[in-house]
């Protein structure tokens, strides 16, 4: 699965996946972040890891409750759609504002 992310206009991020075709790829978005002040994650400048069942693992640089990053899950599921869980926030004592990869230990 070829992954990428992308920040639009108004600083709300997607998470997009590259989806092969016949003659070439096409983007589609799975996950839209929420807006600024949302407590959602803002800004995953990360490289996203995929795990067995496709779900995709990275982190943000900025939003959850203290604006300093969050570890996110976006999972696949009926009808297309896809969720998100945070998995953590961090606070500032414990990390802030991620701007590195994600790494695989499986």
């Amino acid at each position: 699965m070829n992954l990428t992310e992308r920040t639009t206009w108004l600083g709300a991020v997607m998470v997009l996946i590259l989806v092969p075709l016949a003659q070439g790829a096409r983007e589609r978005t799975v996950y839209t972040f929420g807006a600024p002040g949302s407590g959602d994650g803002m800004y995953p400048y990360c490289t996203l890891v995929a795990d067995a069942q496709g779900n995709l693992y990275g982190t943000t640089s900025q939003g959850g409750t203290y604006n300093t990053g969050i570890v996110f899950e976006v999972s696949p599921g009926q009808n297309g759609q896809w969720t998100e869980t945070v998995l953590h926030e961090f606070t500032g004592t414990d990390g802030a504002n991620p701007s590195g990869g994600s790494y695989s230990i499986a």
